[in-house]
């Protein structure tokens, strides 16, 4: 059981997304790390309200977590920590764990932070991507700045068709990102405004991500949640 901060009147606790990071020393070798939001309001089918998100971890096995106050992000517009109310880890190997945000809810776009793995719980350590800081065109690379939530810019092409409809996968709901060693791609899995499921694939974390793939419409009842199982 996660123990809350007592930070402000929510409604329930639910985790996003786990990691398992090696950290030699400790009894079984890693530490495990889960990302929560704070739910403070529900409101219309694919629309709720958070508090804040943080990080709890654990270092022997998941059977006991305490919640790391330095994590905590407040459901702040103007600090960019809005953008990483629900997120997505993915761990490469190159010394990185990835962080992939969303925005309460499920309709907004996907933003990415990274940060060594053995600084978890720092969020000055954390590095955000934006694309358009070098320059306007797109052969331009984008760079990674320090400590600065609000310098991430979104990740997702958004298309528009007739009368400025939305294209498949221009919002983004319960995300979940993975390498996949046979497409030797990255692959992100999430379901849209249409609450289809999508794909967007990528050679790198941070994009370029192409145009979202329908995988699946929506179904009767509804579905949600395509999660990539490691």
């Amino acid at each position: 059981m996660l123990p809350p901060p007592t930070l402000s009147m929510n409604m329930t606790i639910i985790p996003t997304a786990g990691i398992s990071v090696p950290t030699p020393g400790t009894r079984f070798g890693v530490t495990q790390y889960i990302n929560f939001m704070a739910v403070q309001q529900w409101g219309a089918p694919g629309s709720w309200t958070t508090s804040y998100s943080a990080i709890a971890y654990s270092e022997d096995n998941g059977e006991n977590w305490t919640v790391a106050p330095s994590t905590i992000r407040l459901n702040q517009w103007w600090t960019g920590n809005q953008n990483f109310q629900q997120v997505a880890y993915v761990r490469p190997g190159d010394g990185f764990v990835y962080t992939y945000g969303t925005p309460n809810g499920r309709q907004g776009n996907s933003y990415v932070a990274r940060v060594p793995e053995q600084s978890m719980l720092d969020l000055t350590k954390y590095q955000y991507w934006n694309a358009a800081a070098a320059g306007p065109t797109p052969s331009t690379p984008g760079q990674w700045i320090t400590g600065n939530p609000a310098a991430a810019t979104s990740l997702f092409p958004v298309e528009q068709g007739a009368c400025g409809a939305l294209g498949p996968g221009s919002t983004v709901g319960e995300m979940s990102v993975q390498y996949n060693q046979y497409l030797q791609k990255y692959v992100s899995l999430y379901t849209d405004q249409n609450n289809s499921v999508v794909m967007r694939t990528s050679d790198r974390p941070q994009g370029n991500w192409s145009y979202a793939k329908v995988l699946m419409n929506q179904q009767p009842g509804g579905i949600y949640a395509p999660m990539m199982n490691p």
